[in-house]
């Protein structure tokens, strides 16, 4: 994972790294500091295998720590900042985490698990916030201080493990998906096809770095030679800024995000945003005005990637499908072909393949496919069978080899550009002494995509209203997890053998849209 990076501070040390808020960093600077942070990382036992937690925001030190664990052979887990705090220590015991690092917003709430996480050793500080730093976190600059003579980099493996993203699982609990370094140096080369980016360049990191395409971004730009902004929150007007005042070459947002960017912009001149080359979005489909206004303020290719935790990308919406899209509308409603090394087979319950247009599970089979689930082998062999990567999506395959999306057979709500498994919100709504029977669904967002409605069936005698039954979920699930909005009905619609119908719940809400999923 960390091979172009030395490679660029070897030949290109001047080049600029990265920005974010705080700094600037050249190629050279960025490598005294993963060397500073081998070292240190070394001295605190961590080495080959161990896992390396991030809790952060968007910030230089986000790549740093990821090249400097890469070198010892660490394995490094982006945890998403918006847990709540049993989710936070459930994903760091599960993983096994060594180490820590942590950014100022989310300290507190790791200081209040911290004394249940019996293998997590040292905690490192990234930034500190007005209250000051909770009790046994060090400091990022005295972490640093700390090291001593670097030890040798270890030479990975292609096979060896080099990330563990969390995702929700089938049965509500979040599963550790496993990545080689194989699977990111392909990752990252087939960006490089696609945005070609040179040195003294920059692009743009918006998306959270604990996704995989968050991640893959700066690992982009380092196999690139080029310059990454680390932007720590998305802000509409502040994307545009850096946009016209950093020259990017490359952002990437989903479409909820760019709608914003777009309605922040009152005239269209052609060379406020004339450096930008690329433009790619992801998580949901866009609609033909939003690529019209696109195309009007950003003179510029248009790129949709469909992929998941498990294979972070699939297929590819190419310039030319946007284009053509503009009359022939169903295009903007796939996710474009399969890219190359990657196969798409729709398959029956059965296993059998599907002819075209008939919908079924989408299978992969691709060496951006994960290694497995970490301490799941039951899960991993149920997802990855016969040398295919079963994604729990139904689809279809066109006459030209485009996927179309229409629903899922796993039970996952995408909120945002966040998974929802409802089965862990139903668990959740049934702790309530009110709450008889519940059914969660994902309908459409005013915003685009889904966001959470919960459907639910009263104890008799009890009542309780749709504000408390959200602020109950609020308290021990992360907000995204929230349900937006409830219904109250006296049943749930089942099949013969007892199983809810959720078909037939979400059906009402998705009546005038022609895709049934974000």
């Amino acid at each position: 994972m960390h091979d172009h990076f030395d490679y660029w501070s070897r030949i290109t040390p001047e080049r600029e790294f990265g920005i974010d808020v705080a700094r600037r960093l050249s190629y050279a600077d960025a490598a005294v500091e993963v060397a500073r942070l081998c070292s240190a990382l070394h001295g605190a036992g961590i080495g080959a295998g161990c896992r390396l937690a991030i809790i952060s925001r968007n910030r230089i030190e986000y790549a740093l720590v990821s090249f400097a664990a890469s070198k010892l052979g660490a394995v490094v887990v982006p945890v998403n900042v918006r847990l709540a705090a049993e989710e936070l220590r459930f994903v760091l015991s599960d993983a096994g985490a060594r180490c820590a690092f942590v950014d100022a917003p989310f300290q507190a709430t790791l200081a209040g698990v911290r004394g249940t996480l019996s293998e997590l050793g040292c905690v490192v500080s990234i930034g500190t916030g007005n209250g000051g730093l909770p009790d046994g976190m060090i400091p990022y600059e005295n972490f640093l201080a700390s090291a001593s003579a670097a030890p040798t980099a270890r030479r990975a493996q292609p096979s060896d493990d080099a990330v563990q993203y969390y995702t929700s699982g089938t049965d509500g609990k979040p599963k550790g998906v496993v990545h080689g370094h194989i699977a990111l140096a392909v990752a990252a080369s087939y960006w490089r096809s696609v945005f070609p980016i040179g040195a003294n360049e920059r692009q743009l990191l918006a998306s959270p770095a604990f996704h995989p395409g968050g991640f893959l971004n700066f690992l982009h730009t380092s196999l690139c030679g080029a310059s990454v902004y680390f932007l720590a929150k998305f802000d509409a007007y502040e994307v545009l800024r850096l946009i016209a005042e950093e020259r990017l070459v490359h952002a990437s947002l989903v479409p909820t995000t760019l709608d914003a960017c777009l309605a922040e912009v009152k005239d269209t001149k052609p060379d406020r945003f004339g450096s930008l080359r690329y433009l790619s979005y992801g998580a949901s489909p866009i609609s033909a005005a939003t690529i019209r206004r696109a195309l009007e303020v950003f003179p510029c290719e248009i790129h949709q990637h469909f992929g998941l935790t498990e294979a972070p990308i699939l297929t590819h919406l190419m310039p030319q499908d946007h284009l053509r899209g503009l009359k022939q509308r169903s295009l903007l409603l796939s996710t474009g072909r399969p890219v190359v090394g990657c196969e798409i087979r729709i398959l029956d319950d059965d296993g059998q393949e599907l002819p075209v247009r008939e919908p079924g599970e989408i299978c992969a089979r691709t060496p951006l496919a994960m290694k497995g689930y970490h301490g799941r082998p039951e899960a991993t062999a149920e997802t990855l069978r016969h040398g295919w990567l079963h994604t729990g999506d139904i689809g279809f395959l066109d006459e030209e080899g485009y996927l179309r999306i229409i629903d899922r057979k796993k039970d996952m709500i995408v909120s945002g550009s966040e998974n929802v498994f409802a089965g862990e919100v139903e668990h959740r709504l049934l702790g309530h002494p009110a709450v008889h029977e519940s059914a969660v669904i994902g309908v459409p967002s005013e915003r685009g995509g889904e966001e959470v409605k919960a459907i639910v069936v009263l104890t008799s005698g009890q009542s309780v209203s749709a504000e408390e039954l959200m602020d109950f979920c609020g308290e021990s699930l992360a907000g995204y997890k929230r349900p937006r909005s409830v219904d109250f009905v006296s049943e749930l619609p089942r099949n013969a053998n007892g199983k809810v119908l959720k078909r037939v719940l979400r059906e009402p809400y998705w009546e005038e849209h022609s895709r049934r999923v974000s």
